[in-house]
Formats: C-alpha cells, structure tokens, sequence
C-alpha cells in the first residue's frame, strides 16, 4: 500500500477539522493526491477504524494518548483478569476506551451478560479520577512486572486489593 493511501487511511480516522488542518501543512500536489483518496475512501463506505490511530498514540482528536487509551485490549485483559465483573464495568465506564470494544468481544457469552446487566451507580469525578490514576499506575506496574519472570513476586495481590489497600479498606 502507498505511503499516501495510508496516510489517507490514518487521516479518514481523524475528525473533519483535523484532517484539514494536517492537509492545509501540506504542499498542494499532497493535497490533492490525499484528498481524492480520502473521497474513495467516503466514496467506498470504509467505516473510520480509530483503533489505527490508537496504534500510533493519537486520539480521535488528533492528540497524544496516554498509557491507559493506547493500551491494547490484551493489556487489559493481563491487568483485569481475575477481578470481579463490578470493578472492571467501572474502568469501562471511565471513558470510551479505544480498546474497550476488542476487550468485549474477548469475555465470554456468560460474562458479557454480567456486565450488560449490572447495575452500579457511577463514581464521582474524585473517585473517577482515582480510579484512572490507579488503573495508570497498574498498567505501568504490570508492564514493568512482564520482565519479571516470578509472577508471584510481581503481583503480590490482585489489582482490586490494591486498590481497596488504597482506598482504606
């Protein structure tokens, strides 16, 4: 594939402002070469795949992603494996992950209808913003960890034990 088919491919996942503010940088022949394939591309009904822009660290906006919004659905799957099904709706809930709908489509028929049906309240922007901080620093921990060849001595307790160590309970 060509370099400006993928580029084009990478800016159809961009929103409309974005993608014209990256081809107004551009020298005019890059334009309109871009431009025409950004219309096949519409043209086509090839949906938006963000989880390209993921890859790369970029949000949907055009900005960097942190640790936790690029993080691939397997690394969520080794952080939250083994928690029960009320604290992982809870990271779910945190934002519109870009990982999340892969992470769905991982769990099991039994498990997904859990998650569909519970019923929690939702946290409060302290609680919230806690909750993320610490799911951050569990990602880093366990990305560290996977060098350590004792997983026992890498992951003393489970994540939500930490967390409730953390939260005083």
């Amino acid at each position: 594939m060509s370099g400006y088919r993928q580029s084009a491919l990478l800016l159809h996942g961009l929103g409309v402002q974005d993608q014209r503010w990256i081809l107004d940088q551009l020298s005019k022949d890059d334009q309109v070469t871009l431009r025409s394939h950004l219309a096949e591309l519409k043209d086509l009904g090839i949906p938006v795949d963000r989880s390209m822009l993921a890859n790369l660290g970029i949000s949907e906006t055009g900005g960097k992603l942190d640790a936790l919004q690029a993080a691939s659905a397997a690394d969520m799957q080794l952080l939250l494996s083994g928690e029960p099904v009320w604290l992982i709706k809870q990271v779910l809930s945190l934002e519109n992950w870009p990982w999340k709908q892969e992470y769905l489509a991982s769990m099991t028929s039994a498990q997904a209808d859990k998650l569909k049906h519970m019923q929690l309240p939702q946290p409060g922007p302290r609680a919230r913003q806690s909750l993320r901080s610490h799911l951050l620093q569990e990602l880093k921990l366990a990305r560290n960890a996977s060098f350590n060849t004792n997983e026992d001595e890498a992951r003393p307790n489970s994540w939500s034990q930490r967390l409730l160590r953390v939260l005083g309970r």
